[in-house]
């Protein structure tokens, strides 16, 4: 997802990592589990068209919105915004979405599909002088995680008869690593983990992912230091939109107005308006959209963890819900309730029946601003707590107090303080197995590669035994990991200039801006004389120019 509503609805693209040296033991095969894939309609004539790919939808979706906008700002009615929405965007998720008796919709599914004889070990990167190898398998994301565990273990055994293997190197990520746990505790723990040589959870989202947690619940909050961090730093540079369309006029002037605000020292005005217009569409307008879209689909539902009797009341709000999503319903409290709630308790027993689990956390970026903890450290997508089963962390933009730190040195605790003194990693639910990576963003490149190749190598190592790789980390580009240290513990991503600097560009860029806001002013106007002699057409997009 590459658009403005794949923002505010978690797009969880992901880019294949991991595997396993290329000579490692035979009897050991490995397993890579990843997290979501899109979701496609596949024809009689034997093509496939990707279900809501929201850039077409957006772009002719938005011009309709501008003049029912600007009749909820002014009179507070947002009926015909929500109606027009709906109309417009609804449309995309046919298909999409399991039914709701949790059923699937017919010819619809993933890309990928696999078969005995289809099975192949991919080589996944090449470096440090070995090659990274595993067996992929992706999952529906529409299913349950303990659907897909039953999923996984058919093809792992299958994995196994044909390679003769009789354990697994088992690695995960993002929401990969709430199937991964599904099925350890489905199938392992009750044959005490004798299958599994070796465990990776890389930037998991087990343990909830806090923007889709508000988002599925209707608990969205907006603090004003991360809407604004957020906005003003790569996020909006990253959309990949037409130069010159609506979108893209609408992102220049998003970019002028945040920064006019920070440059005269008033952006905390930005997030009230947002806040206020959340709360008139959260359920007229975007309970809909998450009911026909992620809100069903039951390994995104596993994002929500915090929140999860709010998302309940939240999402199946209609008269007769209950009954008609039961067997949905039943399935998220199943995994919710027996597998979530126990997942510390599950990593727990596993190391003490001796099998190494390692765990990677990333961070070094805003999170997506929606809840109450997105000030805290992470990726944009997933919180550094969540991520790495409970690490204390301070703000994006701060740092752990002195007296707090001074305590832990006093505990001899010292040495699990992150060199930038954001991260103390002793709070941990495996501190001595759990590395961190500063200024990746939940994408997996050559540098993690790096990490993850040494921890298959050594599985039983610590992280004072690793010797490459020390606890705390920091991703160099795209191909190079080197230590965490004082002469890169500032290196960030979500950092700009600071406000004020200049005088002549606040002048500047209010300026810019001043001519703008007169255009939006009279299509204020318009858009409401429209309204009232019956007449509302589209505005055109060279108001924004």
């Amino acid at each position: 997802m590459k658009k403005v509503l794949s923002v505010l609805l978690a797009a969880l693209m992901l880019l294949p990592f991991a595997g396993l040296f290329s000579f490692a033991a035979e009897n050991v095969a490995n397993i890579y589990m990843i997290g979501s894939q899109e979701i496609y309609k596949f024809h009689e004539d034997g093509t496939k068209t990707e279900i809501f790919d929201d850039g077409d939808y957006l772009t002719s979706l938005l011009p309709n919105l501008i003049a029912p906008a600007l009749k909820g700002i002014a009179t507070g009615d947002w009926t015909e915004y929500s109606d027009t929405v709906l109309s417009g965007i609804m449309p995309a998720f046919e298909g999409y979405s399991p039914n709701p008796d949790g059923t699937m919709p017919e010819n619809t599914g993933i890309a990928w599909s696999w078969s005995y004889e289809t099975l192949e070990n991919k080589l996944v990167f090449s470096g440090n002088g070995a090659n990274l190898h595993a067996y992929y398998f992706q999952p529906d994301v529409r299913y349950s995680p303990l659907v897909i565990a039953d999923q996984l273990n058919e093809y792992i055994e299958a994995v196994k008869r044909k390679t003769g293997a009789t354990k697994i190197n088992l690695m995960s990520r993002c929401e990969g690593c709430s199937v991964a746990l599904a099925y350890l505790m489905k199938y392992e723990q009750p044959k005490g983990f004798s299958g599994i040589n070796s465990f990776i959870m890389l930037d998991g989202a087990m343990n909830g992912i806090g923007y889709m947690d508000a988002l599925f619940s209707g608990n969205v909050v907006l603090p004003n230091e991360t809407v604004a961090r957020w906005v003003r730093t790569y996020q909006l540079d990253e959309l990949t939109v037409e130069e010159g369309s609506t979108m893209d006029k609408l992102i220049a002037f998003a970019r002028d107005l945040v920064q006019a605000l920070y440059e005269t020292h008033t952006l905390s005005v930005l997030s009230m308006p947002i806040q206020s217009l959340y709360d008139q569409l959260k359920d007229n307008t975007i309970q809909p959209i998450i009911k026909a879209w992620w809100g069903v689909s039951l390994t995104h539902v596993s994002c929500v963890n915090k929140h999860f009797e709010d998302y309940l009341a939240y999402v199946f709000n209609e008269p007769g819900d209950a009954e008609k999503y039961a067997n949905i319903i039943a399935l998220a409290k199943d995994f919710h309730y027996n597998v979530q709630l126990h997942m510390d308790e599950l990593v727990l027993d596993m190391v003490e029946h001796g099998v190494p689990v390692n765990i990677i956390g990333e961070y070094g970026f805003q999170q997506y601003p929606l809840y109450e903890d997105a000030n805290l450290v992470g990726e944009h997508q997933t919180g550094l707590r969540e991520q790495a089963f409970g690490p204390t962390v301070s703000a994006v933009d701060g740092k752990l107090s002195d007296k707090y730190i001074n305590v832990r040195v006093a505990e001899g605790k010292g040495k699990y303080i992150s060199p930038d003194k954001q991260i103390d990693a002793s709070t941990c639910l495996l501190p001595d197995n759990t590395w961190f990576i500063k200024n990746v963003d939940h994408s997996y490149t050559d540098a993690v590669h790096s990490l993850v190749m040494a921890l298959i190598n050594n599985p039983a190592c610590t992280v004072d035994t690793l010797g490459t790789y020390g606890q705390f980390n920091n991703a160099k580009g795209h191909f190079v990991l080197e230590p965490l240290q004082e002469v890169n513990e500032n290196d960030v991503q979500w950092n700009a200039a600071e406000p004020g600097a200049a005088g002549e560009n606040v002048f500047r860029t209010l300026g810019n801006l001043l001519v703008k806001v007169i255009n939006w002013i009279r299509a204020f106007i318009a858009g409401i004389v429209a309204h009232a002699n019956g007449t509302a057409e589209p505005v055109d997009p060279s108001i924004f120019a």
